[in-house]
């Protein structure tokens, strides 16, 4: 009994050695740092590609029935036109993206980065957040 469980850790360090050696020959690719790693690439967007970000937020904000101003936004804004989106503000590395509603009475605004990382979404176009 003693022989077959020593075997089986002699077995398992046999196997297992070459995969944790493996793991830290690669740390500069990709993973966990190291002297080979390269500094991430930040892409910046433009103002069209703002408001598709923007447009997808709306989306998730609505199917996720998350609270805008202490309500769930209705479905109608799913079926904002183009014409009706803009881009309100463009402040320092920030994009404030305007959606004005089918009826004409109301604005969503959404706050995202110039990278196209979402912050908030409001009805007055006012972020705490942001410093003009």
């Amino acid at each position: 009994m003693k022989t077959f469980s020593l075997l089986s850790v002699i077995l398992f360090v046999i196997c297992a050695t070459p995969l944790a050696f493996a793991a830290v020959g690669h740390g500069g690719h990709g993973g966990g740092g190291g002297a080979y790693s390269a500094a991430p690439v930040v892409t910046y967007i433009e103002d069209k590609a703002a408001i598709i970000a923007a447009s997808k937020f709306v989306s998730t904000l609505v199917t996720q029935k998350i609270r805008v101003a202490g309500a769930p936004l209705d479905s109608a804004w799913l079926n904002t036109p183009e014409e009706r989106k803009s881009i309100s503000k463009k402040v320092n590395g920030y994009y404030v993206v305007a959606f004005v509603a089918n009826n004409g009475k109301q604005t969503l605004y959404i706050l995202l980065s110039d990278t196209g990382q979402f912050y908030d979404a409001n009805f007055s176009g006012k972020f705490n957040a942001l410093k003009e």
